[in-house]
């Protein structure tokens, strides 16, 4: 199959670019054609905030430049992951002229809300969740503090609803957790069109490096992620273990100040992926500590396919992830349910064990790379065999 992939990739690199990369890889790799078209965020300064926000709304250059992709080249699909905002969801209709059907990957809640978190103020919210357009977001400022660039995505989302964007110019939607499409199908969009695939994460080559007496938490340094409740729930007593933290961001200097004198915490920038699983495959737990409806939970998995035992939030993609059953699961924002589920897993060995076989088991039978691919196969199929009908015309 020959797939064109388009992305927007963000400013400070994150979980959806390695998902997309990896995912293109994964495919190319199966005997697929993957091309992967991507823009960067870099790019902006270059523009006005005018141009900027016109382009999030409808980018009228992604005509011409689809055609240009496309020229010379037949295409069996176009997979839209992160749009926002230079390819804007217009990229659908100049696929849909060219007569090529389109998936849309949902990763984040951006059709929802203007900051696609769904978080405000340090507490979840669902605010905007069914409304015309995330308006709501315009008087929080919830996009970038700003009023104006909330007002553009809010538009975004409102302008694209009312000429029928999500419900006729998609051919469907790819949603990364059971979660991610219950909370579209509140917001509105079509469920036979919502199809769940989680993301993919690839094997990382067993090693004998063994097991270190660390304990690993890695992502963006922003307050949604929860490194703060980590912070808390580990210097609750004294521990013999280290606290990696790997990673960056605008709340850098608050964690920091949280970890103060305690030598058993430290942070460290981000590094490859191949590197932090690396990392993850000499740990001897890692921690996910998100206070936001985390939309799956990369690193998550990332940990469970080298066999590393996770704590995590009970909150959005996450218990999918790990499994409810899993016993490692603690409440969003509770430092102390964190700390009692932490001590037990790190003191007890045969918990230890058991967990991590459970890890590396559940990689394996529910998240690995065949049977991923394959889903993406089918989905593709489905959606061109939807399609058909309708563009032969």
């Amino acid at each position: 199959m020959k797939i064109l992939m388009l992305h927007n990739k963000y400013l400070q690199r994150g979980g959806e670019d390695v998902s997309v990369e990896t995912e293109a890889k994964a495919l190319n790799e199966a005997g697929h054609s993957v091309t992967l078209f991507q823009l960067s965020n870099i790019d902006l300064s270059r523009k006005s905030t005018l141009a900027v926000a016109a382009d999030a709304i409808w980018s009228r250059g992604m005509a011409n430049l689809l055609g240009e992709l496309t020229s010379g080249e037949k295409y069996d699909i176009v997979h839209v992951q992160n749009y926002f905002p230079q390819l804007s969801p217009s990229v659908h209709w100049a696929a849909r002229r060219l007569k090529l059907p389109t998936v849309q990957h949902l990763r984040n809640f951006r059709f929802i809300c203007s900051a696609a978190t769904l978080y405000r103020d340090g507490a979840p919210c669902h605010d905007c969740v069914g409304a015309i357009a995330p308006w709501r977001g315009i008087i929080h400022a919830c996009y970038r503090s700003s009023r104006p660039a909330s007002a553009a995505a809010a538009a975004m989302v409102g302008i694209h609803k009312a000429v029928g964007t999500w419900k006729h110019a998609v051919g469907r939607y790819i949603a990364i957790s059971d979660y991610v499409k219950q909370i579209h199908v509140e917001a509105g969009l079509p469920a036979e069109k919502i199809s769940v695939r989680p993301n993919l994460v690839l094997q990382y080559p067993s090693t004998d490096e063994g097991r270190s007496e660390e304990v690993v938490a890695a992502g963006r340094f922003v307050p949604e992620k929860g490194f703060d409740v980590l912070i808390a729930g580990w210097r609750r007593r004294s521990r013999k273990m280290l606290l990696r933290i790997i990673g960056s961001g605008p709340d850098e200097r608050r964690l920091l100040e949280l970890a103060a004198g305690d030598p058993s915490i430290s942070f460290e920038q981000p590094v490859a992926p191949t590197e932090l699983l690396s990392i993850f495959a000499r740990a001897r737990a890692v921690v996910v500590p998100s206070v936001w409806a985390e939309p799956f939970g990369r690193v998550a998995l990332e940990a469970m396919s080298v066999g590393t035992p996770v704590l995590a939030s009970w909150t959005g993609g996450l218990p999918g992830v790990l499994g409810e059953e899993s016993g490692l699961l603690f409440e969003p924002g509770n430092a102390a349910d964190l700390d009692a589920r932490l001590t037990w897993l790190t003191q007890n060995e045969q918990a230890w064990r058991h967990h991590a076989t459970l890890a590396a088991t559940r990689y394996r039978n529910e998240f690995s790379v065949a049977a991923i691919v394959q889903r993406t196969l089918q989905l593709y199929e489905q959606t061109i065999a939807e399609w058909q009908p309708r563009g032969a015309g």
